[in-house]
């Protein structure tokens, strides 16, 4: 998968992709307007970039995707971060504690001990 000639996608909707192993990290940063990332049922995804550098992203849906274990890092402008029957089962507070603009998540699986507290002091 290759981004370099996309660098004004606002919105990746990455939808029962089975073949994908894994996004690029190097050329999704190039996509600075992307505000929306959906990935839905990429069975076989394990590689989701680590650290997503993009100041414009909003939203964040990670469903179906079970070979992702780890959240990446996101940063503070996420608003929205929906995570569903995938590989990950902890969030804790080093992971999302920043984003100080979350007003919606939804997680299926274990939220670590004293991530309620914190949870408590977002907008949500």
């Amino acid at each position: 998968m290759d981004f370099w000639g996309v660098p004004n996608l606002e919105e990746l909707h990455l939808r029962g992709c089975s073949s994908l192993v894994e996004i690029p990290s190097s050329s999704i940063q190039l996509c600075r307007k992307l505000t929306k990332i959906i990935v839905s049922g990429c069975v076989n995804l394990c590689g989701f970039p680590s650290d997503l550098c993009l100041t414009s992203l909003e939203e964040v849906n990670l469903h179906g995707c079970l070979t992702i274990t780890e959240l990446p890092q996101l940063p503070s402008t996420v608003e929205s971060l929906s995570i569903y029957r995938s590989g990950i089962k902890q969030v804790t507070a080093a992971s999302i504690g920043h984003l100080t603009r979350l007003e919606q998540e939804l997680f299926v699986g274990e939220i670590s001990e004293g991530m309620l507290s914190k949870m408590g002091s977002l907008n949500c």
